[in-house]
């Protein structure tokens, strides 16, 4: 699940999801622009457990990317 906006930074594209149960899964992802194919996943643990539902999402925010780094966060 994510609702973010992607963002694109040259031949990328940054957006951020959330998995599991309680979404506690918080995933950064990037994808080729050409192609659409998945260039690599950061996956990390969230500090609180929420149920999924269509009201809550963690995955919401829209990260921001520069020349060297990806920011995101989470709900």
């Amino acid at each position: 699940f994510g609702q973010s906006s992607p963002v694109v930074w040259k031949d990328k594209v940054f957006v951020t999801s959330v998995e599991g149960e309680f979404k506690d899964t918080l995933n950064v992802l990037c994808f080729d622009l050409a192609t659409g194919k998945e260039k690599w996943k950061k996956t990390f643990s969230g500090s609180i457990k929420v149920k999924v539902s269509d009201y809550v999402s963690k995955g919401a925010p829209t990260p921001i990317a520069t020349a060297d780094r990806v920011f995101a966060l989470f709900e």
